[in-house]
Formats: structure tokens, sequence, C-alpha cells
């Protein structure tokens, strides 16, 4: 009876390391590409030697508008209220 429970201990063990194993491999993969995907788009729009590039100006006016914009936006709402 004792070796059976053993057995089973052991046997549950194993699956729990080997699921372990799996997500932490997934994880692994899901992590390096969305790294190595940042590392492939930042040359669009940023050069070391030159700075920003001309797609980077466009995305950083982009964003300065939408922040622009939203704050616009949440500031009417607080004086409509």
């Amino acid at each position: 009876m004792f070796r059976l429970l053993l057995s089973a201990q052991l046997m549950l063990a194993g699956i729990i390391e080997d699921f372990t194993s799996t997500v932490a491999e997934w994880i692994t993969a899901i992590v390096s590409f969305i790294v190595d995907a940042f590392a492939g788009v930042i040359p669009i729009f940023y050069d070391e030697t030159t700075g920003f590039t001309f797609y980077g100006i466009l995305m950083l006016f982009a964003l300065a508008v939408g922040f622009v914009s939203l704050a616009l936006g949440w500031l009417t709402r607080l004086l409509k209220k």
C-alpha cells in the first residue's frame, strides 16, 4: 500500500514538473518573440547615429496630437458637469 502511494506521488510530481517546464518554455518563447519584434521595429523609428528618423518624428507628432486630443476631451467633459 505504501509503495503504491509513493509511486503515485512520484508520478504526480513528474506530471507537475513536465507541466511547469512546458509553461516555462512557452513563456520564454513569447518573451523572446516580443523582444525580437521590438528590436526589428526600433530601427524604423530611431537610428543610434542620427537620432529620430522621419517616421519617428511623425510617430512622436501623432502621439502628441493624441495626448492633446485626450486632454481636451477630458477637460470639456469636466467642464460640462
